[in-house]
């Protein structure tokens, strides 16, 4: 017996040059004439922001393209404050998780406030998540995903606290992004690095989605097609091996991989792993696909005890060449995804990326207060635990 929670997107939209064809006609589909655009510095640069404002013609409304890595709160309070100032109906995020999260922040701000406090999740190991119940109708988002987060299906969002260096959680489903646009000649120009890393990321939420103590049927079918087409598709995605229309090709695969990854995961949960990413990047500026891609493998080591079956049936979905032993499948697929991580140039230490021992306890504090590890498969009972698994992964 049970509850299924099923996937909030009301549109996907794919296809190359899929922005350009139906951004206009989706808007009217839904009721919507002024929609404001949210998206990064490099996106204004290399023209992409431009592209899709002459898309909306006049249906644009505005624009903000200050959004920064790990959406601190002032930068979604400035947000927020342009687009109330304008006659907006929709919001629209272009860009990868970052983008999201600041679009999501930016329509919880303008519909409760700006008391970021007592809207955050509070958590503590062994605790009852506390997740405050954000009332207010929200404006609807359309999401122009650039990068493989998967952000865009989630009713989660990520706003760091500048001063404390922690990045907190907030959750309401009313942010989840009405529709979503897989374009992927607008994926394209995505550099080769930041594609890879983010693919890494939503890899280890699909493990993570599997050896969940919440774990079920329905994620699972989600979970394993994801983690299938990622180990086989990410490669061809970034080095080109079949030419620029194989590349296109790959990269709408992957898209579609995304969906699969996370649209489902109000259903189970996700651990540690992105518990950690949330933490490395909200203090130290880490990405959260590089952070995900580098404390995988020592995660999945440090889980084996409570989920060496979970991780077993993934090496043997996989097809890896995996033994009946539980043990030894685990080990196959920890090697299998350390070659992938090498293959696609990310960086494998904490210490690549500037992270050191001396950051250990206040990223390990910080952890603990993520709601993320609330169903990690072994339990996290205090920072010391997560000191030992980034001891592991800083050279």
């Amino acid at each position: 017996m049970g509850n299924l929670i099923l996937p909030r997107t009301e549109m996907i939209c794919h296809g190359p040059n899929i922005v350009q064809q139906q951004l206009p006609e989706v808007l009217l589909q839904h009721g919507l004439s002024r929609a404001f655009l949210l998206t990064t510095p490099s996106l204004v640069r290399n023209g992409i922001a431009e592209q899709v404002e002459r898309a909306l013609g006049a249906a644009h409304a505005g624009s903000f393209g200050e959004s920064v890595a790990h959406t601190p709160r002032d930068v979604v309070l400035r947000a927020a404050r342009a687009v109330s100032q304008a006659d907006v109906d929709a919001l629209i995020c272009l860009g990868g998780s970052s983008v999201v999260d600041l679009t999501k922040g930016v329509a919880m701000v303008v519909a409760e406030g700006a008391d970021f406090e007592s809207m955050r999740i509070r958590y503590r190991p062994g605790e009852v998540p506390v997740i405050p119940r954000l009332g207010q109708p929200k404006l609807p988002i359309l999401a122009i995903p650039t990068t493989l987060s998967a952000s865009e299906y989630t009713a989660g969002i990520g706003i760091t606290d500048r001063q404390t260096g922690e990045k907190h959680g907030y959750v309401d489903a009313k942010v989840v992004p009405k529709v979503v646009f897989h374009d992927s000649v607008i994926c394209s120009q995505t550099p080769d690095a930041l594609w890879a890393a983010t693919g890494m990321k939503i890899l280890s939420d699909c493990l993570e989605m599997i050896v969940s103590n919440r774990a079920g049927r329905f994620t699972d079918l989600y979970a394993f097609e994801a983690a299938t087409i990622l180990t086989e598709g990410l490669p061809a995605s970034v080095q080109g091996a079949h030419g620029d229309a194989g590349r296109l090709d790959s990269r709408e695969r992957l898209l579609y991989a995304a969906y699969l990854s996370l649209s489902v995961v109000l259903n189970s949960s996700l651990g540690l792993v992105a518990a950690i990413r949330h933490q490395l990047g909200g203090a130290h500026g880490v990405g959260h696909g590089e952070a995900s891609a580098i404390v995988l493998p020592h995660v999945m080591r440090w889980n084996a005890p409570a989920a060496s079956a979970g991780y077993a049936r993934i090496a043997r979905s996989l097809r890896l060449d995996a033994q009946d032993d539980d043990t030894a499948a685990t080990e196959e697929l920890i090697r299998h995804i350390e070659g992938l991580i090498e293959q696609l140039g990310i960086p494998g230490t904490l210490e690549a990326v500037g992270i050191g021992g001396d950051d250990f306890a206040g990223i390990a504090e910080h952890v603990c207060s993520d709601m993320s590890i609330a169903n990690n498969p072994r339990p996290v009972k205090s920072p010391d635990d997560v000191i030992e698994v980034l001891q592991t992964a800083l050279k």
